[in-house]
């Protein structure tokens, strides 16, 4: 993709002949730029924007040229992870293998302990290794706020950090139920999981025990922890069968997009030149 002048945000750019991105001028962040080929600049090109908790990375270059994050760019990254990366370049840059799920078949999920998202299975998988580039983005981003908990308090490098599908963090500060990120437990975010209530969708911050149904089990889990912030004592109920449905109707729904939900869903072109959510 060529001759972009407004902010790229949290688009796979992947597998491309001809290279990446080229003479874009906007900000780029939360971008996998991977396995691109051109004869320069494979991976970026002429760019001119700053380039932030992004991952760049398998790109070729079918010339002598030493490969680099991005050919003739007079930018600045900060927080990515690229191939080559030796020293103390720029700020929060590293050059660590980002532990790509299966990249030859398109999957750029990151591999985490903790959990991460698995789009064919429609499920949360653990893995036995934790990509580093898990909570390694500008930490200065609010972005992290959309990636469901345990999240780390910090936004992952890539594609998928700062969304729904972000993979989770070892690290466990906040807590599931706190949905407004307040640092509390209160009435707002038990009317923020109202909103949600019986519907059965994936990648919702509601669905606090992430089996992809907003439902009693989940309100119970919520009730727990609210209690828990007031210094009481919690004596757990019998367990309940969250599938059985009893007495309950599922709603299902489109999925929202990633502006309103922190979801990956279609790309968005808005009016400020602006690309979000995309596939190249």
């Amino acid at each position: 993709m060529t001759g972009c002048d407004g902010p790229i945000t949290n688009c796979m750019i992947a597998g491309n002949n001809g290279g990446g991105l080229g003479r874009c001028d906007g900000a780029i962040a939360n971008c996998t730029i991977v396995s691109n080929t051109a004869i320069q600049g494979s991976g970026l090109a002429y760019c001119n924007g700053t380039v932030t908790n992004c991952i760049i990375w398998d790109n070729d270059i079918l010339s002598y040229q030493t490969p680099s994050p991005c050919w003739t760019c007079p930018i600045v990254f900060s927080y990515c992870c690229f191939q080559g990366m030796t020293g103390t370049d720029w700020v929060g840059n590293m050059g660590e293998v980002p532990l790509f799920i299966d990249p030859n078949n398109g999957n750029y999920h990151l591999k985490s302990e903790y959990g991460r998202w698995d789009p064919d299975a429609l499920q949360w998988v653990y893995d036995d290794v934790t990509s580093p580039c898990i909570d390694a983005g500008d930490p200065g981003f609010v972005e992290w706020q959309n990636e469901l908990w345990p999240h780390g308090g910090r936004v992952n490098m890539g594609a998928y950090g700062g969304t729904a599908e972000a993979s989770m963090s070892g690290n466990p500060v906040g807590n599931a139920a706190d949905l407004d990120h307040d640092d509390e437990v209160g009435v707002s975010d038990l009317l923020l999981l109202s909103e949600d209530w019986l519907y059965a969708e994936y990648l919702l911050d509601t669905d606090l025990n992430r089996n992809g149904v907003v439902d009693i089990a989940d309100f119970g889990d919520f009730a727990r922890q609210w209690l828990r912030g007031v210094g009481l004592t919690i004596v757990d109920p019998p367990s309940l069968d969250p599938g059985s449905g009893a007495g309950m109707t599922l709603l299902w729904r489109d999925k929202l997009t990633m502006d309103e939900h922190g979801r990956n869903g279609r790309t968005q072109t808005n009016t400020d030149n602006s690309i979000v959510n995309c596939i190249l």
